[in-house]
This record gives structure tokens, sequence and C-alpha cells, in this order.
């Protein structure tokens, strides 16, 4: 990660800390909010002009009370697991992310036709969800 990049990344580690996004998280704050920077790797999958992962309101509400283990504190282990996680493509332009680090965790991105990424799913995974991403996906070049 260059030192630009790095400096990018924790910028938004404090902004993951902040009231504005505790405010964001509970929907009073419209939008997109930055959660985490990609990897090289992964924007080139997803065609990606920006390295910038945002999550949307739009997201936050279809997974409302689907993953109660996803807290304002939890974004902040979002960035390991994208620089230091197993990535696999999944269909076009999505890529699975998912590492241990006591439990398994998982993370879904999506590319957009306009370049950009957006966190599509964060959360807690188990042994046979992660074997079954690994069967699914194929793992990047």
């Amino acid at each position: 990660m260059s030192p630009e990049t790095a400096e990018e990344a924790r910028e938004i580690g404090i902004r993951l800390k902040s009231e504005e996004f505790a405010r964001f998280l509970s929907g009073r704050v419209p939008g997109y909010f930055p959660v985490a920077i990609a990897t090289e790797a992964i924007a080139g999958i997803l065609e990606a002009e920006s390295r910038t992962v945002l999550l949307s309101q739009e997201t936050l509400l279809s997974h409302a009370g689907e993953h109660p283990e996803v807290t304002q504190e939890r974004y902040q282990f979002l960035q390991p697991l994208l620089d230091h996680g197993e990535t696999v493509r999944d269909r076009t332009r999505h890529v699975i992310v998912y590492a241990h680090d006591g439990e398994w965790w998982v993370a879904v991105l999506k590319g957009t036709v306009k370049g950009e990424i957006f966190l599509q799913s964060y959360h807690r995974s188990n042994p046979d969800h992660v074997r079954r991403i690994k069967k699914r996906g194929s793992k990047p070049l």
C-alpha cells in the first residue's frame, strides 16, 4: 500500500470511530459512507476507478437486523480483512474476501459500471460457509 493510500485508509479508520458514522449507521445520515480502501488486486477485478469502498444506506436498510454482530466497532476490522484475507471472484464484478481472526468473517464487494466499489455484505461466518465460498469462487490472478 502506498503512503498516500495508507494515509487514506487511516483517515477512514478515524471516521469509522466518529459520531458521524454512528449517525450514518442509525439512518440519520443519507447516502454513502467510505468504510475501507480495496487492494489494487480487488479494484482491478472489480474494474474500479476508485479504491474507496462505500457502504450505502440502501445496503444498511436491506440488512437491518440480519447481522447484529456488525457493530460500529467491527467496521474497523474491515480494512485488515481486505488487506490480508483470502479473495475469490464470485460473479461478474463481485468478490468475496474471508479470513479467520478467532472467528470467520466475510465481506462481499461489488463493482459498479461507474467504477465504484460498494460493500454489499459484511458478516460473521462459519467453516461450512467458507468451504462453499472456496468451491464457488475462483481465486484472482
